[in-house]
C-alpha cells in the first residue's frame, strides 16, 4: 500500500516543473515540508512554507514577505487566495492519487 507521504511527495515533485511551483521539498519521518513562493497583484512576492502530515492534509506554516526582508506575515496572508488556492490545488491532487493506488 503506498504511503500519504508517497503520493504528497510524487505529486510535490511534479509541481517542481509546473505551477505552483514547489521546491525545496524535505521530508522528515511523518512529514513534508516545501516552498512555493507567489506574487500578489500589488507586485510582492510571498515565499509559502506548507507543511503535509499523514495525520492531515496540507497546512501553511510560515509565510515570509520577500519586499520587506522577510518579514513574518503568515496572520495577515493565510487566507489569501494565492495561498488557499495553491493549497487546495495540491490537496485535491494528493487526494485523487491516493484514490488511483
Amino acid at each position: 500500500m503506498v504511503s500519504k507521504l508517497d503520493c504528497a511527495e510524487d505529486v510535490l515533485r511534479k509541481h517542481m516543473y509546473r505551477k505552483p511551483i514547489c521546491w525545496n521539498i524535505i521530508r522528515m519521518n511523518d512529514l513534508l515540508v516545501f516552498e512555493h513562493e507567489t506574487r500578489l497583484s500589488n507586485g510582492n512576492w510571498l515565499l509559502i512554507i506548507y507543511k503535509y502530515s499523514i495525520k492531515g492534509e496540507l497546512t501553511v506554516d510560515k509565510i515570509f514577505d520577500r519586499e520587506k526582508l522577510f518579514k513574518d506575515v503568515t496572520a495577515e496572508y493565510k487566507e489569501h487566495p494565492n495561498v488557499v488556492g495553491a493549497m487546495q490545488l495540491i490537496n485535491e491532487e494528493i487526494r485523487d492519487l491516493r484514490a488511483e493506488k
